[in-house]
């Protein structure tokens, strides 16, 4: 019985990848954590998080622990806005994205819930631009674009192979053509010489 190793290796990668399909639930305060698993060199899924306008470092753009009060003030970290996504990630390069909405950056683990509102807000108040919304050009494109190119760097590998076996196919035919015919007409050669009857001439 012979084993297809191709369909085995594919086999094992897909069983891999359901391995890492674990599900977190972050954590129940009100910073939550970014979720994303898997193993990082093949394969990564869950949310992750980037920042799109970085706030000023004051007081109203921090955090409150609940140690604060109103004498000290908040001293939390301090927080930007931000964007969340989930994703899937395949040897570091995206894959495909979806679910995105507005966040509190506090790290690239860790955010705040809120509002697409919440963030036109605190823009207006630091002073700066709404950025636009979406994951950036990395994974919404450069990612695809990455994986297209090799897609299409195979396929045409694939068809140059392909090409190059017919064209030595088609040689190899020729060559045992020559040779076939050049051997027809080596035995038409030997078959006429054997019929005919040597002529003597006389002296005179």
């Amino acid at each position: 019985m012979r084993v297809d190793r191709k369909r085995v290796a594919v086999l094992l990668f897909v069983l891999l990848c359901i391995a890492t399909l674990e599900v977190h639930d972050g954590v129940d305060t009100d910073a939550r954590l970014s979720r994303n698993r898997g193993i990082p060199l093949l394969f990564q899924h869950g949310e992750w998080i980037g920042k799109k306008a970085e706030l000023p470092d004051v007081a109203d753009f921090r955090l409150m622990r609940e140690t604060d009060n109103e004498t000290t003030g908040p001293t939390g970290p301090y927080y930007d806005i931000g964007y969340k996504w989930s994703g899937i990630k395949v040897l570091f390069i995206p894959v495909f994205t979806w679910s995105g909405d507005w966040c509190s950056y506090i790290s690239d683990d860790e955010y705040l819930e809120a509002s697409h509102e919440e963030c036109i807000a605190e823009a207006q108040a630091a002073g700066i631009a709404m950025p636009s919304a979406g994951p950036g050009f990395w994974w919404s494109w450069g990612g695809k674009l990455i994986w297209l190119s090799l897609i299409g760097f195979f396929v045409f590998l694939k068809m140059k192979g392909a090409k190059e076996d017919r064209a030595l196919a088609e040689r190899q035919f020729q060559r045992r053509m020559q040779a076939e015919d050049g051997g027809d007409e080596a035995d038409g050669d030997d078959g006429g010489g054997a019929g005919q009857i040597p002529v003597r001439r006389r002296r005179t």
